[in-house]
């Protein structure tokens, strides 16, 4: 029975409804059931069995029935995820792709500022070696007018004795 049963799932791939697969099961393995002696009693054991495995086999048909429809719920479900995924994943490529142009904005900015302090640091530099100079040229002039000063009062005090 089992053979006639794969058989049978094999020749139709459960594509059929519930009822046409019961059906067409009891006929087809009916038709190749190996022909039994007639017997009043074998015949309505035969009959009691043939009803036992209709019932299993509607059952089956029933339950395979709605595992299919669970399956492609699932299927849809998992469709719409997968459809939601690919479209987030385009959404983070595009996001991706304006974070970096961003960060490299920001880091030719960040390279122009370092430009920038370095001149102002050498600017600074020149400046401060210029007030320095100017410094040492003060003192250079002060120095130079106490002496103008001193010989000024040099000849000052000459000019008075004379």
């Amino acid at each position: 029975m089992k053979s006639c049963i794969s058989k049978w799932a094999l020749k139709h791939n459960y594509e059929t409804r519930s009822s046409q697969r019961l059906n067409f099961f009891r006929s087809d393995c009916i038709s190749q059931s190996p022909k039994a002696p007639v017997n009043d009693n074998a015949l309505q054991k035969t009959d009691e069995d043939d009803d036992r495995m209709s019932t299993i086999f509607a059952q089956i048909a029933i339950m395979n029935d709605k595992i299919e429809e669970k399956f492609s719920g699932l299927e849809n479900q998992l469709s719409d995820i997968i459809a939601q995924t690919e479209n987030d994943i385009l959404n983070l490529k595009s996001n991706l792709v304006e974070t970096t142009k961003k960060l490299e904005d920001a880091n030719s900015h960040i390279e122009q500022m370092k430009i920038k302090e370095e001149k102002l640091i050498n600017d600074n530099r020149g400046m401060y070696f210029q007030m320095s100079s100017m410094a040492t040229r003060e003192n250079e002039i002060k120095e130079l007018s106490s002496q103008i000063h001193q010989h000024l009062d040099v000849i000052m005090k000459k000019n008075q004795l004379h």
